[in-house]
């Protein structure tokens, strides 16, 4: 018993996301609902996904930072920094950088109704985004909390 046990506990542990260096990769947020954050500088902020994660999940988790750690109001707006791309923080290959001041950065809001894609400019209101983590974690039971 105490081998399927060992057993079990290695084929979990290689299925953790460990890289190759041997040392776990440090975020500054982990959301409950996945997406992990990182800041980028005092006006931007990276969201890396796990791999296979939904598309929603870099809102998810963009409004989830700026809540509970840069203390942004349901009412603010997270504006995207940088369409999916290599993450600059880690050595993930795509995660989006978000702002809450497009003007610190240069970049002008995009005013379209309907989203296909994550573009430089889209923006959402942050409740627009916290709505998003329902669909970010497709296996979660119930509500949100």
């Amino acid at each position: 018993m105490k081998r399927y046990l060992a057993l079990a506990g290695l084929a979990l542990a290689s299925a953790c996301e460990v890289p190759t260096g041997g040392e776990a990769p440090k975020y500054a947020f982990v959301s409950p609902y996945g997406p992990r954050v990182n800041p980028v500088d005092a006006n931007e902020f990276e969201v890396i996904l796990n791999a296979g994660g939904a598309f929603d999940g870099y809102w998810c988790g963009a409004a989830e930072y700026a809540r509970r750690k840069l203390g942004a109001a349901w009412s603010d707006r997270v504006y995207v920094a940088s369409p999916i791309s290599q993450s600059i923080t880690t050595d993930r290959r795509s995660a989006v950088r978000f702002t809450l001041d497009p003007a610190a950065l240069g970049i002008t809001p995009t005013d379209e109704t309907f989203r296909i894609g994550i573009n430089v400019g889209n923006n959402m209101s942050i409740t627009q985004a916290d709505m998003r983590c329902s669909t970010a974690r497709p296996f979660s039971l119930g509500g949100r909390g």
